[in-house]
């Protein structure tokens, strides 16, 4: 069943089909991907290789029933039962050879590693140049208790080869390793479903700006700033 989101007079609401793809279903994705079904987006593309692990069961969204089930198909039930909204599950990575089933609207990046946000962009630039590509692209990143966001908006040349020249010039030996419990304590996702979720709002009312964004959750300190 899906949602008639219809019904909602929040201060916005989704276009009818506004599909978005959500890259990772952990710590931070699985959290955005509830978050993004209970604002009214109805199709959601996720794609994740991993199965929930027992370490998972502290620091993210998925169940002790969901212990050894691919992460795709935990949130697909979760999301069924929490909101309605459609998920396109495929349990593998995104390499840059990767084509999203059907044009999306945003990409939302949820991963643990340079590399992997390396490929997700590599894919991004390719859909672009077939056309098709999708509007923003959303790099999440959590360092122990450090949210950080990238807002890319990818009608924008500056911005997307400041952004693109960055990422691509660092690999994973360059930042700190931290265990999981460090990386995804689960009321950071939370905080950073919230962010997510304020970004797609901002972007569906048209009102978006390409910004990097961190907020520590420990010391409170919030930074944003516009690129």
């Amino acid at each position: 069943m899906k949602l008639n989101t219809e019904r909602f007079s929040g201060i916005f609401q989704v276009p009818q089909f506004y599909p978005i793809a959500v890259i990772g279903a952990g710590g931070i994705g699985a959290d955005v991907i509830i978050t993004a079904g209970k604002m009214g987006f109805t199709e959601i593309v996720v794609y994740d290789d991993d199965v929930v692990d027992e370490i998972n069961i502290a620091t993210q969204f998925h169940k002790i029933s969901d212990i050894g089930i691919p992460k795709v198909n935990a949130i697909y039930e979760a999301s069924r039962e929490y909101s309605g909204a459609m998920i396109y599950p495929y349990q593998e990575r995104v390499v840059p050879e990767t084509n999203f089933p059907f044009p999306v609207e945003v990409v939302i990046s949820a991963v643990d590693s340079i590399k992997a946000r390396q490929d997700i962009w590599k894919s991004i630039l390719n859909t672009i140049e077939d056309g098709e590509g999708p509007r923003w692209y959303i790099d999440c990143r959590m360092a122990a208790m450090e949210f950080q966001m990238y807002v890319i908006d990818l009608n924008k040349t500056r911005v997307m080869y400041e952004y693109g020249n960055r990422l691509l010039s660092i690999s994973d030996d360059d930042v700190e390793d931290l265990v999981c419990t460090e990386k995804a304590t689960t009321f950071c996702a939370k905080l950073a479903a919230a962010h997510v979720g304020a970004e797609l709002m901002h972007i569906v009312k048209n009102e978006a700006v390409s910004r990097f964004l961190v907020h520590n959750v420990d010391t409170q300190f919030l930074h944003i700033r516009n690129m």
